[in-house]
C-alpha cells in the first residue's frame, strides 16, 4: 500500500469499491446478516472496511461522487443498493409491527372467548341445577 503507484492505488480502490457495492447488492436482495453494520451514505462507504474488516478505505470524495465522480456507475449501484436495503428493513419493521398488532388482537379475542366460555359454562351449570331441581319437584309430585 505504501509503495503503490497512483495507478495501482486507483485500481485497488476501484476493486474495493466494486467489492463493497457487490456485497451491498447481495444484501439488498437477500437481507443484511444479523448484527452487521453497513454504510448508509457515501461518507460511510469510504470508511467502511466490510463485515470482515478487509476492504480498502479511501478518503477522496471524488471517487464516489454522483454523476461526476471517478466511478459514477458504482456510485449509482451503491445508492440503489442502500435504497433497497433500507426498503427491506423498513418493510421488515412494518411486518413486525403488523405481527405484533395481529398478536394483540388475537390475544384480546382469545381472552374474550375464554370469558364467554366461562359464562356459558356457568350458565350450563345453573341450567343443570334448575333441571335437577325441577325433576326432583316433578318426581316428588308424581309420588305423592
Amino acid at each position: 500500500m505504501a509503495n503503490e503507484t497512483p495507478a495501482q492505488k486507483g485500481a485497488a480502490v476501484k476493486a474495493a469499491f466494486t467489492a463493497k457495492v457487490a456485497l451491498l447488492e447481495d444484501w439488498a436482495k437477500n437481507g443484511v446478516p444479523a448484527g452487521v453494520a453497513w454504510p448508509k451514505n457515501r461518507s460511510a462507504l469510504r470508511a467502511w472496511q466490510g463485515p470482515n474488516g478487509n476492504l480498502r478505505v479511501w478518503s477522496d470524495v471524488h471517487i464516489d461522487q454522483e454523476r461526476v465522480g471517478k466511478h459514477p456507475d458504482l456510485t449509482r449501484r451503491f445508492i440503489e443498493a442502500v435504497e433497497h436495503i433500507t426498503f427491506r428493513q423498513t418493510a421488515k419493521v412494518d411486518r413486525l409491527k403488523h405481527a405484533r398488532t395481529d398478536a394483540q388482537i388475537a390475544a384480546a379475542q382469545r381472552d374474550a372467548l375464554q370469558e364467554q366460555n366461562a359464562r356459558l359454562l356457568s350458565e350450563i351449570a345453573e341450567l343443570k341445577r334448575r333441571v335437577q331441581t325441577l325433576e326432583a319437584l316433578i318426581q316428588a309430585r308424581t309420588q305423592s
